[in-house]
């Protein structure tokens, strides 16, 4: 929008910002002297009011051959409370003697920048809701289409997973949770502070949640990617410390490969000691790591597999991807579990350093990451047991609702409450070892 002012008062009328009701809103104001009475350098001075927080942003007007910018970003600092009905204005105080052209413009990239500042910190709730969603969205094909391979996680997040699927639930439930009948009993959902807040808008959610799917999807690749390139040297690095510990390296690396492939209980009974003994978020990483090498171990497997098919040797048993698709949807979960862990083992590894001498203890007065880690510890055998989804065709379409449910609890009581969606994460694990553990009962009893 562009208007001509002839500046024949001190100061122009206020220009109220009747859109800007949101912080992630942005106008840049842009003020030319488009004539002037003589050569001589004219001034003038534009400021942004934010009335409600008695704040102001202001920028020197002068002609443009003298450096100046000439523009005030109208951008909110302080969210706006629904209550309030003032609005931020642009002042604009000019010299008489000139004749101003006022431009008003959307700035894209201070757009991006307030969401950035406002909504970069409830994003973690939606990445989380979107791993689980993925595989809910792996699971929930496996029933339909049981004679297909298990979908990969990009075909997941490119065919079925949508915001739809938890965003339209998470915002009914918080509805449903906001009915004065139910306040007593039911907790206040994330969305509610939100708008307390001023920092809720229609399609902040589906946003957010599109964002999120799309770095689940690269989040996918580096983990293909990272099982295919680093596996071995991380599987050999192992082998290496292991081998200074037994005669030989074979033995170590039968050691290793029989604990994370046949024996998973002696992982679990580690995890569980470390847990107890240090600290949990310490037994959260062993398990990341563990369950790395695990699936570099499996893709392993795949590949020799699959040169005894192409050559003919042993057809027995045909090359699939479908275990190391199911595993690494899990492992995206468990990843996502030891980053929210990151902050107590920061903490108990500064606590040991400063424990070194004798009569220190290393064990944290309240550790929050405990009950993760053991859960974890004791799903490991529950869920390494399965190579191939399909083997387990139980209910799998129930697991995929209880999974999806998971993603919902996460966007509406986890975007600003964040220690929240550990429990969501765990309880998701939790939920895929237990219906392991069914259906496995199931065929042994049918």
């Amino acid at each position: 929008m562009t208007q001509t002012y002839h500046a024949v008062n001190v100061l122009v009328e206020p220009i109220q910002c009747k859109a800007k009701q949101h912080v992630q809103q942005i106008v840049d104001s842009n003020s030319e002297e488009a004539a002037t009475a003589n050569l001589q350098q004219h001034y003038g001075l534009a400021r942004f009011i934010t009335p409600w927080a008695a704040e102001a942003t202001q920028t020197l007007l002068a002609l443009q051959d003298a450096n100046f910018t000439n523009t005030v970003h109208a951008k909110l600092q302080t969210a706006k409370h629904p209550e309030e009905e003032r609005l931020p204005q642009v002042h604009l105080y000019l010299d008489p003697g000139c004749v101003y052209s006022i431009k008003l413009r959307p700035s894209v990239p201070g757009l991006m920048g307030q969401i950035l500042r406002y909504y970069a910190p409830i994003l973690p709730a939606f990445l989380t809701a979107a791993i689980i969603l993925t595989v809910s969205q792996q699971l929930l094909r496996l029933s339909k289409y049981p004679e297909t391979e298990y979908p990969s996680i990009f075909f997941a997040v490119l065919s079925t997973v949508s915001p739809i699927s938890v965003v339209l639930p998470s915002k009914m439930m918080a509805y449903v949770a906001a009915q004065p009948m139910l306040t007593s009993y039911v907790p206040r959902t994330d969305y509610l502070y939100l708008q307390d807040n001023g920092l809720d808008f229609g399609i902040l959610p589906i946003m957010l949640m599109f964002l999120s799917i799309a770095v689940t999807f690269l989040l996918g690749g580096v983990i293909y990617g990272a099982v295919i390139g680093v596996g071995y040297t991380v599987h050999k690095a192992l082998v290496a410390y292991t081998a200074r510990r037994t005669p030989t390296e074979a033995i170590a690396e039968f050691a290793i490969s029989s604990v994370l492939t046949k024996f998973p209980v002696i992982l679990s009974v580690l995890c569980l000691a470390v847990s107890v003994s240090s600290c949990g978020a310490l037994a959260i990483v062993i398990i990341l790591v563990a369950y790395f090498i695990r699936l570099f171990l499996m893709y392993e497997d795949y590949l020799e597999t699959k040169i005894k098919n192409l050559t003919g040797i042993d057809n027995s048993e045909q090359a699939t991807l479908a275990g190391i698709h199911y595993h690494t949807g899990i492992i995206l979960m468990v990843l996502s579990s030891a980053l929210f862990s990151v902050p107590t083992l920061i903490t108990w590894i500064q606590r040991f350093n400063l424990s070194a001498g004798p009569g220190g203890s290393v064990l944290l007065p309240a550790d929050p990451t405990l009950v993760h880690a053991v859960l974890l510890a004791l799903t490991i055998p529950a869920i390494w047991m399965v190579e191939d989804p399909a083997s387990l065709p139980v209910n799998n379409s129930r697991l995929s609702r209880i999974l999806q449910g998971f993603g919902i609890l996460t966007l509406a009581y986890g975007q600003i409450s964040l220690y929240r969606v550990p429990y969501m994460l765990t309880g998701a694990i939790s939920a895929i070892a237990v219906h392991n553990l069914m259906a496995k009962y199931h065929q042994l009893t049918a």
